[in-house]
């Protein structure tokens, strides 16, 4: 039977994965699986490697992410009623559509909801709903923590909620992680009696939470997937983890246990260290989730039926920049060409308006010293002339623009911004919008080292701002 790994982390989780995104995808090809999906915590900062290590081996790429609801408000930043922060489900993007509201919620989930960890809301997620795929959540989630509780109306409630806004897009997550107690042996927990019976406990609550689903699934109508929440890539990968985890805590695994006197005696294993309850949560090949739900097939074939929802694929053939919209234009309808005729108008308009504050007698003088065989003006309306044909033919004009304005926005703002560092000094048009602050002439800077028509990639422009506020210009 086939499957399809559906919640599946990576090393951007930051701090609670091992595995990265390239081994995941090699070893998904080397298990036949048509399918993979990348759920890191909170963000897409893996999305793009992910999806071309899946394109060289041929897998289909999934993109997704565990996000974080918060109980009531993103904006409410304290506990409420002893509630968790936040509790995860699980994201999935089927279209183009669905890719830019997950982008949306992870950036909101940052911006605006973050405490202890980025997170969302039902309200935000409302609006974000369309062209995603939503599994319930692993046994962190809210719809588990429900059902341990035995709280029955407000799971109810919850899966009301789920179903209502995804529809058929909804589904229960079926975890499983067992261990047996020659496992536990073998990995010695036993070197605690308490971590041995703590894995068991939460072996018979997944079970609970297992067997409450399928009855809602039945009930309700709601398709199950199996999943395996993995962290690391092969099983003996289990204590890189479990260190990974403590470098989060701060926590040493081992401490020093010291004699009456205070002298280190003998190693001991840390009690205040970070533990896993089990040691599954490793990248499985379908064969074993396959014996793992024996009971539950139908659950590991939905995987690959939800697998085949999701068509959304990332366009690398083109680039996507932004394109500058002039103040004349905002708040109108426009076509393309109009945009781009007004843009290239307000650009020049700039410039002029440039050339009146910046030279003066004094500046022009400067000029006049380093070529005296021409008039100031025509050195400089010759230099703008040139740049502004070569700008225009390679379509910079927006690039130059967007930056010019949020330069302009910083100023105004009365954020110390830097005169210009990099190639970009040596473009006059860069001085005459107020980019930079260093008169290229005057200085016999070339404008080639900044663009030229044999260049191919984008120019860049090295742009300081005060550190203190630059976080208020991103």
């Amino acid at each position: 039977m086939s499957w399809v790994p559906l919640h599946v982390h990576s090393q951007f989780s930051i701090l609670d994965s091992t595995a990265s995104v390239k081994k995941l995808a090699e070893r998904a090809a080397e298990l036949g699986l048509p399918a993979l999906a990348l759920t890191d915590q909170g963000n897409l900062h893996g999305a793009v490697d992910f999806f071309k290590a899946c394109q060289a081996v041929s897998v289909k790429p999934i993109i997704g992410c565990e996000l974080y609801v918060a109980p009531i408000s993103r904006h409410e930043k304290k506990r409420i009623g002893g509630q968790k922060a936040g509790y995860p489900i699980v994201l999935l993007v089927k279209d183009a559509k669905g890719y830019r509201n997950l982008c949306k919620l992870s950036s909101q989930a940052y911006l605006e909801g973050f405490y202890y960890t980025p997170r969302i809301d039902k309200d935000l997620l409302k609006e974000h709903a369309e062209g995603l795929i939503c599994l319930s959540g692993p046994m962190r989630g809210k719809i588990a923590e429900l059902i341990m509780s035995e709280e029955e109306e407000e799971l109810q409630s919850e899966l009301a909620f789920f179903q209502e806004l995804f529809g058929e897009d909804f589904y229960l997550e079926l975890t499983r992680h067992r261990m047996s107690e020659e496992q536990m042996r073998s990995d010695r927990m036993d070197r605690e009696s308490w971590l041995m019976q703590a894995s068991f406990d939460f072996q018979e609550k997944q079970e609970k939470v297992l067997r409450r689903l399928v009855e809602i699934s039945k009930e309700k109508g709601i398709l199950t997937v199996a999943t395996n929440d993995s962290r690391y890539l092969k099983r003996d990968d289990w204590q890189a983890q479990e260190i990974l985890m403590n470098v989060s805590s701060g926590e040493p695994v081992e401490i020093w246990e010291r004699d009456a006197q205070g002298n280190p005696k003998m190693r001991v294993l840390n009690p205040k260290r970070k533990v896993q309850m089990t040691h599954e949560l490793y990248f499985k090949s379908p064969e074993e989730m396959s014996l793992l739900f024996t009971d539950y097939p139908e659950a590991v074939a939905e995987t690959v039926r939800v697998a085949e929802k999701c068509e959304f694929a990332l366009d690398f053939s083109s680039k996507f920049y932004p394109v500058f919209i002039p103040p004349h234009l905002e708040g109108t309808k426009f076509t393309p060409k109009e945009r781009e005729i007004a843009a290239e108008g307000f650009l020049k308009k700039l410039c002029e308006e440039g050339i009146q504050k910046r030279y003066d007698q004094h500046a022009l003088a400067k000029i006049a010293e380093k070529y005296p065989d021409k008039e100031p003006m025509q050195v400089v309306r010759e230099r703008l002339h040139y740049e502004m044909d070569l700008i225009t033919s390679k379509g910079l004009g927006d690039y130059l623009l967007i930056v010019y304005d949020f330069i302009a926005w910083a100023k105004g703002q009365g954020i110390p911004v830097g005169p210009g560092r990099g190639s970009g000094a040596g473009s006059i048009i860069c001085f005459l919008t107020g980019i930079t602050d260093i008169e290229p002439l005057r200085f016999n800077l070339f404008f080639e080292r900044f663009i030229n028509p044999e260049r191919v990639s984008y120019p860049d422009i090295d742009v300081d701002i005060c550190m203190h506020r630059r976080s208020e210009v991103i």
